[in-house]
């Protein structure tokens, strides 16, 4: 109970630990046939000191925040909205949907949004889930088994169905939000395939999508390894700046999500450089903007527009950009100001002092390129 205790303050998947004891218990009292006493040590035992921890954790959490919105709960969203996430939360699963082509994945998604899909879904889970317990005593202990998976796979999702659902390009960011709910889909996909009778095409099936996941697990391991080389190279290669204040331009947030610097307000750069490096950095390097790279080619191009501004563009497609984990908008410091244009491809930095004050660098692959403002009107690549 004391270890219970600490877990609910570290992550909030802890909060349905009773509820699994709840369903482990009722497996064992009704499937395997055990004692009642059992079921009832169990629930007084375990279950009830449990829930009433659980209890004494919402309590302190109200006394102390005021509400119990905990994490990143999102509370502005419909109704079918939230209850379009699980199916769509299998999809990807299931099916390996988050690698779709974007355009693939959304028309996926405007599928299962539907009134017409969210009714048929949860009408088919509701009633296969009755007729699993009207017939629970005359079902064979495999497909006993398959339904506790089952519902094990719906509590796990259905804890994830407030956080806001990863419906973008990249990867690896909310992968996170699955991982409970993958042991028991996965194994649930298992003992489905071995019902077929033919043995050799349950082991085709299953040769097929590990191969599959193993490809697509090699590719996001493969951007992970890109990435790392490109931070390494930028860490470790910050050019020569004497003792002007540094402007980062176009810091990478990620490559296709894997997670790499990153801008924020407080200096994420100088700090990873500093903690990677072991060599302290004696300018204020300053994060302007970051971006999403699609590959370890990718960057901006600039434009000098007069003594003070200047406009930087990204490259390629498929990028966007960000400032402290959201997408960038507006806004101004004491040494600049930044605007968005073109439609958030590009944005304006104006300086509030002096252009020798400043080192003006921008990222193009894996190097730090120098701005040149006496070169006015023309493209900087």
């Amino acid at each position: 109970m004391a270890l219970f205790l600490l877990c609910v303050f570290t992550l909030e998947i802890f909060y349905i630990i009773p509820f699994f004891l709840i369903t482990i218990a009722l497996y064992y009292r009704y499937a395997l046939n055990y004692d009642k006493q059992v079921f009832r040590k169990t629930m007084v035992n375990f279950v009830a000191p449990q829930l009433l921890l659980l209890a004494i954790y919402f309590i302190a959490l109200y006394a102390t925040y005021k509400n119990l919105h905990v994490h990143k709960i999102e509370l502005h969203e419909s109704a079918l909205t939230y209850l379009s996430k699980l199916p769509k939360y299998l999809y990807h699963i299931v099916f390996l949907g988050r690698f779709f082509a974007t355009e693939d994945k959304h028309a996926v998604y405007t599928v299962l949004e539907s009134s017409a899909a969210i009714i048929a879904f949860y009408t088919l889970v509701v009633i296969g889930s009755g007729y699993v317990l009207v017939k629970f005593n005359k079902l064979s202990t495999s497909a006993r088994t398959m339904f506790l998976l089952f519902v094990w796979a719906m509590m796990t999702l259905a804890f994830v169905m407030p956080l806001s659902f990863p419906d973008h390009s990249l990867l690896i960011f909310y992968d996170r939000y699955t991982y409970f709910a993958n042991a028991f889909v996965y194994m649930l996909v298992v003992m489905l395939a071995l019902k077929l009778k033919n043995r050799y095409i349950a082991y085709g099936i299953f040769v097929i999508y590990a191969g599959l996941n193993l490809y697509f697990t090699t590719m996001v391991n493969g951007y992970w390894k890109t990435s790392d080389i490109v931070n390494t190279r930028l860490l470790n290669n910050l050019p020569e700046t004497g003792n002007k204040k540094v402007l980062l331009l176009n810091i990478p947030e990620n490559m296709n999500g894997a997670p790499m610097i990153g801008a924020q307000a407080d200096g994420e750069y100088k700090t990873m450089h500093e903690v990677y490096t072991g060599i302290p950095l004696k300018n204020q390097v300053i994060d302007v903007a970051s971006y999403n790279m699609t590959t370890d080619t990718d960057g901006v191009y600039i434009t000098v527009i007069n003594d003070t501004t200047i406009d930087i563009a990204l490259n390629q497609w498929g990028s966007w950009w960000w400032y402290e984990g959201h997408g960038a908008k507006n806004y101004e410091t004491a040494d600049y100001s930044l605007t968005m244009i073109n439609k958030g491809r590009a944005y304006r930095l104006v300086l509030k002092q002096p252009a020798e004050s400043y080192a003006l660098l921008y990222e193009v692959g894996d190097k730090w390129k120098a701005v040149d403002m006496t070169k006015k009107n023309g493209i900087q690549k």
